[in-house]
């Protein structure tokens, strides 16, 4: 997610699942994807299934608006999604917590459902 301090905390909405795609960027930058549901799809109100999308995007190089080079400063890490499970591992819940807007962390925004 965005770093608080960040202008992509400004730029990315609230809540929106990002997907760091390995990349070899001589910078150190990161090559993120995201996935915010903007349009309201009744399919990407949980936190796993923005991952999954954003993921998915990201590996096929899908050309997309919701994708950005960000320096490393301007990112925590809150975790990581598994494609094989299409699971997300929270590692860091507090910042989630704060960027989702949640009180906690529900298991069942953790696993994509389709």
């Amino acid at each position: 997610m965005p770093a608080e301090s960040s202008h992509w905390s400004k730029y990315i909405r609230r809540g929106s699942a990002l997907i760091e795609i390995p990349s070899n960027f001589k910078n150190g930058k990161k090559l993120v994807y995201f996935e915010g549901n903007m349009t309201g799809d009744r399919d990407l109100v949980r936190y796993a299934n923005k991952c999954y999308y954003a993921a998915c995007r990201g590996l096929a190089s899908y050309p997309t608006v919701a994708s950005a080079v960000i320096a490393p400063a301007d990112l925590i890490e809150v975790g990581y999604y598994d494609m094989q499970e299409e699971a997300v591992t929270v590692t860091d819940p507090v910042p989630l917590l704060a960027w989702c807007g949640w009180e906690k962390v529900d298991p069942q925004e953790l696993v994509a459902t389709f």
